[in-house]
């Protein structure tokens, strides 16, 4: 991957952060995530980790979380929040397929390397170090 200007890292976090605006700034979305920590029982570290996701996915996007956690984990933290990943609320993404920050995940360059998402996604290939980030160039 070649190396960022100065320029050009400027213009990736700006749209980072308009994503994050944009997103957060949907009254229903955040009025339905009230209501589900409101209405969340069990353990809250749960709760912490799904909501957490859900930011981190804005930025880096839904092909991260999945190569990062399980896809038990996953699972649990959209029926935890009532959101689908890869889907929609109110007609938009829940979060991108790729955010701007997508290729800091180790296990995602690698899965574009092979060209096989899903077997790493799946844990059918191993992957050192799949839950380190890389630093940006």
């Amino acid at each position: 991957m070649p190396k960022l200007t100065e320029k050009e890292r400027v213009e990736r976090f700006q749209r980072g952060v308009e994503r994050l605006a944009e997103f957060f700034d949907d009254d229903d979305l955040r009025c339905h995530l009230a209501d589900r920590v409101r209405e969340f029982e069990g353990d809250f570290a749960y709760l912490e980790g799904a909501l957490g996701a859900l930011l981190v996915g804005q930025l880096v996007g839904w092909r991260v979380l999945y190569v990062v956690h399980s896809r038990p984990v996953v699972n649990r933290y959209q029926r935890d929040l009532g959101l689908d990943f890869k889907g929609d609320f109110n007609g938009k993404p829940v979060m991108p397929e790729r955010g701007v920050f997508a290729e800091k995940s180790k296990a995602l360059l690698f899965a574009d390397k092979i060209q096989d998402f899903w077997r790493v996604a799946r844990r059918q290939v191993v992957v050192e170090g799949a839950k380190e980030s890389v630093p940006l160039e």
